[in-house]
């Protein structure tokens, strides 16, 4: 009885150092050197700060987002994305109330680095660039606002399920700052400020597939 008494905490050790094993095997695809690719679909919320024409004009729906990026694990990569939120448009005095909806929709790219914390999280900062555009209307009759976007994201992402040797399912989360500047855009010199700059902020969430 003594000796069964011993060896339980011996077997239960073993046992860890077994699963453990198992799982560091799993997960081995993300050490360095390693080429990946990645794709991902998110949802998308957007705001601005108030005090602009984006931030006073615009009450933003819920939107997506659709990243591909690819790289070699332990160094910085590149990316690809798309984005879209519809709006309702607020009482102001530079739309004349002619529209009353709008759609935001935005393509850039970024650059980014994963740092793995453990075997299953990772955190991305990424760095990028975007044409954001305001669009009013259909056509024939369209009125757009073009904005350059520059922008600072974390993100936080957790492997949820290995699906074979050269797919990864992950779980993602991720909060941005952006810096928005319309300077094509026409109008006098005293609202000038006022229409071409504004700053925001976007939460999203998703799945992504890395594949090897």
């Amino acid at each position: 009885m003594k000796k069964l008494i011993f060896l339980i905490p011996v077997l239960t050790f073993l046992n860890l150092s077994i699963c453990h094993s198992q799982e560091e095997k799993m997960w081995k695809k993300f050490d360095k050197n390693i080429f990946f690719s990645d794709f991902s679909v998110e949802l998308l919320g957007r705001n601005f700060k108030q005090g602009n024409f984006l931030g006073d004009s615009y009450q933003v729906n819920l939107g997506y987002r659709i990243n591909f990026d690819f790289g070699v694990s332990g160094y910085p990569g590149l990316g690809f994305y798309a984005s879209g939120n519809g709006a309702e448009v607020l009482e102001n005095q530079f739309l004349g109330g002619f529209f009353n909806e709008a759609r935001f929709r935005e393509a850039g790219l970024f650059v980014f680095y994963d740092l793995p914390v453990g075997n299953r999280w990772v955190i991305r900062p990424e760095l990028g660039f975007g044409n954001f555009r305001v669009i009013h209307g259909f056509s024939p009759s369209r009125f757009i606002l073009n904005y350059s976007h520059f922008f600072g994201k974390a993100n936080v992402q957790y492997r949820l399920a290995k699906i074979s040797e050269d797919f990864i399912l992950s779980a993602t989360i991720g909060a941005e700052y952006g810096l928005y500047n319309g300077r094509s855009i026409v109008i006098n010199d005293q609202d000038r400020n006022y229409i071409r700059r504004s700053a925001g902020y976007q939460i999203s969430t998703g799945l992504l597939l890395r594949i090897f």
